[in-house]
């Protein structure tokens, strides 16, 4: 498989006075409030107007009210055949993620179709085996999610996260005392989706061995089975928070993340816990050796499923002022490389490329 990254193939943008609008469709099965749906919400809202975007959602009962408000601002959001096919009629390129039967939605779409890897396990690498036929570009957000496409030609463009989401709009104290920590403690937290695949109960388990004084806090909202009774065996006072769409107000009232997932595509948690300056404790997936690899972050790691013990110790030196530096470091680095301003910038040139 041969990765490029696209800031080797596209040193420069396209001046947007010289370039005519490209119309990109979206192919999406849902518009929740995912990673996924938040690198869509990124590209429409960082859109320098060289591209016009067109949104269809495959299942019309996967939307969130909330998400579709804040996307039909920058684009059109559709649902039904009839709408798919006037999409497909006026597109000049396609982009599609998370989608089966590509070959029959597209049978009368002749320009390029570009299908996005976000993940690097079995339902990734399946979807996108399923539509291989059809395909006739492959991108994916990092070295890990490139993986997904087997030996395919893959672009990565790296996904981008909106730097003013990153910025709390509440003082600190006043969002703790909600929660309802006391001052002294120091909050551990989990921020997504509340579900085995991403081991959130490894935040419990190293507040359990980091003793007294540490609080776990989880924000989200779980899909399918619910681990907060679980958590809460581990660690009976665990905070639980609802998902918060200013994500800085959480980011910021925490002392520490912990991304302990097995496997990840990138983790957008990730880049916005580095944004916002947060600590963080993650284990070796998804962005995280791009980062390590490409811009030397020095980041404290986990074995995947790291013991309780092996988390408390990372947890300590994440939080060490010894590492201050690094922090800072990682706050620069995701700010000038991973912002949604750069990934869009990226978008609109490879589009353009491969429309030619």
């Amino acid at each position: 498989m041969e990765s490029r990254s696209v800031s080797e193939r596209f040193k420069s943008a396209i001046p947007p006075r010289l370039a005519p609008v490209l119309r990109v469709g979206f192919l999406m099965p849902n518009l929740l409030m995912g990673g996924v749906e938040h690198w869509l919400l990124g590209l429409l809202k960082h859109n320098d107007r060289r591209l016009s975007w067109s949104v269809c959602v495959t299942n019309p009962f996967a939307i969130e009210p909330e998400m579709r408000r804040e996307a039909e601002p920058f684009a059109e959001v559709v649902t039904g055949e009839a709408a798919l096919a006037a999409l497909v009629a006026n597109a000049d390129v396609m982009v599609a993620w998370g989608v089966y039967g590509l070959d029959e939605m597209l049978k009368d779409f002749t320009g390029p179709v570009v299908q996005v890897s976000h993940g690097c396990g079995a339902w990734t690498e399946h979807f996108l085996a399923a539509n291989r036929a059809v395909t006739t570009h492959c991108v994916a957000v990092s070295r890990a999610a490139a993986t997904a496409f087997g030996h395919a030609r893959v672009t990565i463009i790296p996904n981008g996260v909106d730097p003013r989401r990153c910025e709390p709009l509440r003082p600190r104290d006043v969002v703790r005392r909600e929660w309802g920590l006391l001052p002294h403690e120091i909050a551990v937290g989990f921020v997504g989706r509340l579900s085995p695949e991403k081991n959130s109960l490894a935040t419990s388990h190293a507040v359990r061995a980091l003793g007294p004084g540490y609080r776990a806090v989880y924000v989200g909202k779980g899909y399918g089975e619910d681990m907060r009774p679980a958590a809460r065996d581990l660690t009976p006072d665990a905070i639980f928070v609802p998902p918060m769409q200013q994500v800085g107000d959480a980011l910021h009232a925490l002392d520490c993340l912990i991304m302990a997932s097995p496997a990840e595509g990138f983790s957008l948690v990730l880049i916005e816990s580095l944004m916002a300056g947060l600590p963080v404790v993650a284990t070796p997936v998804g962005v995280v050796p791009d980062l390590q690899q490409d811009h030397g972050l020095s980041l404290t790691t986990v074995p995947v499923y790291p013991t309780s013990s092996q988390l408390a110790t990372a947890v300590r030196q994440a939080i060490s002022p010894a590492q201050r530096f690094n922090v800072n470091h990682a706050r620069t680095v995701a700010r000038h490389h991973y912002s949604a301003e750069t990934m869009t910038r990226r978008w609109a040139s490879y589009l353009y490329e491969v429309s030619r």
